[in-house]
């Protein structure tokens, strides 16, 4: 991915990034209204809005509790906010975290599973064992890598607990999950199952048809035999 738009960011996987800050840029309540409402990245001279409908938000896969990552520079990170969500699907993660110091943290942009090779379809994509990698994108720090060389954000499959660290170069690790103090970001069960049927059913189609054919041609062979024998 090689491009660079020139708003005070790059959005280049693989380029340095200058962080942006703007007092009062981010500002989670300046934008909604009674009948819709909509967050935006304030970027000089041009404003980006995401918007959803009639302030109706789609259903949420994060816990209305257990919802926050933390970082040592930025502060916590909300998987769901007030306007908005992280959701979970079966190959990928898509919408919004908030952090009232960064402001927006968008999850992927395009069609999951994301390619992470152009500045149209990037995101945080979820094998089917639950890690979670890819880039998230945030208009004040840059990319988070969701698994970098030292670690790798994943779900518990049986709690729903996010565990593990993701990284941005300009802000460090993210953790995901803490002890003492006690913080997590926790999936609601259950889990929406990974996309593995797509994948194991032809493997069966293809591996039944093969054993259909060896055991006709087995019991061919075995009435062949019986009429050499009674010939």
């Amino acid at each position: 991915m090689h491009c660079c738009y020139n708003l005070h960011c790059c959005y280049n996987l693989h380029c340095c990034y200058k962080p942006y800050f703007k007092k009062g840029a981010f500002n989670e309540k300046e934008t909604y209204n009674q009948n819709s409402f909509s967050w935006s990245f304030h970027i000089w001279p041009i404003k980006l809005y995401p918007t959803v409908a009639n302030g109706k938000n789609v259903s949420s896969t994060i816990s209305n509790t257990d919802k926050y990552a933390w970082s040592e520079n930025t502060g916590w990170l909300n998987f769901k906010p007030t306007h908005a969500q992280v959701t979970i699907e079966a190959d990928h993660l898509s919408g919004y975290a908030w952090a009232e110091n960064i402001g927006w943290v968008k999850i992927g942009s395009g069609t999951g599973p994301y390619a992470n090779t152009t500045a149209t379809n990037w995101g945080v994509n979820r094998d089917t064992s639950n890690n979670l990698s890819g880039y998230a994108w945030s208009e004040t720090i840059g990319w988070i890598n969701f698994n970098p060389t030292h670690s790798q954000v994943s779900i518990e499959a049986i709690t729903g607990d996010f565990d593990g660290y993701a990284w941005s170069e300009n802000v460090g690790f993210i953790h995901f999950q803490n002890a003492a103090p006690a913080y997590k970001v926790c999936a609601l069960l259950p889990l929406v199952v990974p996309l593995v049927v797509p994948l194991v059913v032809p493997l069966l189609s293809s591996f039944g048809i093969i054993l259909l054919i060896a055991l006709l041609g087995f019991f061919a062979v075995l009435q062949l035999k019986k009429k050499r024998r009674y010939a």
